[in-house]
């Protein structure tokens, strides 16, 4: 019980942490914030996400925007808007994958302080080109994560094998319904045929 109570104090000092480091605690180097986020493990696993709760955080435009910009194809600014949510949503243990310490400070510094790459270029002490190649494995991942999300979603939606077993003995009535009515076709081709034949003996 005190383990169970430690454990909800825990995750809700976290919650409120993480809403804060955007405003009493933005002054905080990265490294000292991610230290009080994780000097101490509770036991949480990750509750991931699901297809309809990804949706109601990202559009199908914001995902894209966010892929282009895993393969390079457009600059990180357009989708820092995206960032303060894909930083919440990892540092709230709702995505399942993991990150270097670095690569967990620009994430935190950058999502959640709004911190711009000149800024932390000071307070981690690493060149502007590198802040932003650590950045740029962080959305390869990301988009790594919301895309087994959403092949989990669809996968739930298509038949169980039980349900495609029900549906087989439909599909064999079907082939029996066909050799049926061919079998009556050539019955009455047969019969038209006897008929054609008796009438030209009464001809004769």
């Amino acid at each position: 019980l005190y383990l169970t109570h430690l454990s909800i104090c825990i995750a809700d000092f976290q919650h409120r942490f993480v809403s804060l480091l955007a405003y009493q605690f933005s002054e905080y180097l990265p490294t000292t914030a991610l230290r009080v986020l994780h000097e101490r493990k509770d036991g949480r696993g990750v509750k991931a996400l699901t297809g309809d709760e990804l949706s109601t955080y990202f559009s199908h435009h914001d995902l894209e925007r966010l892929e282009q910009y895993s393969r390079r194809l457009v600059d990180y600014l357009l989708i820092m808007d995206l960032v303060p949510t894909v930083a919440r949503l990892y540092f709230m243990r709702r995505l399942d994958f993991s990150l270097t310490y670095v690569q967990k400070a620009v994430l935190l510094g950058m999502g959640l302080q709004h911190k711009s790459i000149d800024k932390l270029e000071k307070e981690i002490d690493l060149p502007e080109g590198q802040l932003k190649g650590l950045f740029n494995r962080v959305i390869c991942k990301v988009i790594q994560e919301f895309t087994k999300v959403r092949t989990s979603a669809i996968e739930k939606e298509l038949p169980t094998p039980s349900r495609v077993a029900i549906l087989q003995p439909t599909a064999e009535t079907m082939d029996e319904a066909l050799e049926s009515a061919a079998a009556e076709v050539k019955t009455k081709q047969r019969k038209e045929q006897a008929e054609l034949l008796k009438s030209l003996d009464l001809n004769k």
